[in-house]
């Protein structure tokens, strides 16, 4: 009889240098991260409990199906290089599925090593934090390592789906844009939605010749108390829960001027038309603190600046 086929670890390709040397120049990371990086993978390789961990720290990344790990021992219990950087060594093992979603897609290498040097920028920070090397925002790289978002100049594109219970609107006539609520979603006496003092509610009414809802206010970031009705013989749904969308992330110290978010917009539909054909992406959206409204009621003095320049405070 013969023996079950043995699946082979996703981390064998890290353990060999010669493997592990052709990943880090695919990443295209400098000297001095290349070489962190090499005596962490050394630190884990010659440590059984640390590659053990490393192990376990793959599969809490990128668990397979609905298969569920037990969570890896708190990293401060364990010190040293590889302990610090236990995940950024499991994340570079992904980098063969990346490479191959890449390639099949003929993305750009420059565009794949800008995508992927959120890796060094977030073991930076760490290090500024900490005075030594280290990596703690795994869970968010695993967006980068999957494929699931691509940078492009100053900002970040995550492929994902609308979350939230928001139906966006076109007037047909003018363009102009309306988000309205598909459920009841309590809200406060300002208008702001799931706050710890609800007063009110929102509700959504449809019929053959109309939607009618609660319409969130675009210059203030509030919900309108009340319901706005819209004739579907003039307004056409652009995007609903669940549809492909293009989350838009900041990456640390990136320019925030018009033009240099422009030119990022400018790429961005171009390319994601090129390279994910398959996809079709309905809107774009961004969640920062950096656009919230009430930043003019906080910060009057830096109005004009924000206004007239598109930086953040």
């Amino acid at each position: 009889m013969s023996s079950p086929h043995k699946r082979t670890s996703p981390l064998s390709v890290i353990w060999q240098p010669s493997q592990f040397d052709g990943i880090l120049h695919y990443c295209g990371f400098d000297a001095e991260i290349c070489e962190v990086l090499r005596e962490a993978r050394d630190e884990i390789l010659a440590d059984t409990n640390l590659r053990h961990l490393c192990e376990e720290a793959y599969e809490k990344l990128f668990p397979i199906g609905d298969r569920s790990s037990n969570s890896p021992p708190p990293l401060s219990a364990i010190s040293g290089l590889g302990a610090s950087l236990v995940y950024a060594i499991a994340l570079l093992a992904r980098t063969p599925f990346f490479k191959k979603e890449h390639g099949k897609r003929n993305i750009p290498l420059d565009i794949t090593r800008e995508t992927l040097s959120d890796l060094p920028r977030w073991m930076g920070t760490y290090r500024t934090e900490h005075q030594q090397w280290g990596l703690s925002e795994s869970r968010w790289l695993t967006l980068h390592f999957s494929g699931a978002l691509i940078a492009l100049r100053c900002l970040q594109f995550e492929m994902a789906t609308l979350e939230y219970p928001y139906r966006f609107l076109r007037h047909i006539p003018t363009n102009q844009v309306a988000a309205i609520f598909l459920e009841e979603t309590p809200c406060d006496d300002e208008g702001f939605p799931m706050t710890d003092n609800n007063t009110w509610a929102t509700s959504y009414h449809e019929t053959p010749e109309y939607f009618e809802s609660n319409a969130i206010n675009s210059h203030h970031g509030h919900v309108n108390r009340f319901p706005t009705r819209f004739s579907k013989s003039e307004w056409k749904i652009t995007l609903d829960p669940s549809e492909p969308i293009l989350a838009i992330h900041i990456p640390a110290g990136s320019p925030l001027s018009h033009e240099a978010v422009d030119n990022a917009f400018q790429l961005a539909v171009p390319f994601f038309s090129k390279y994910y054909p398959d996809i079709p992406f309905r809107g774009m959206t961004c969640i920062s603190w950096m656009m919230d409204p009430q930043l003019f009621h906080y910060l009057p003095l830096r109005r004009t600046s924000l206004t007239s320049h598109g930086n953040s405070p």
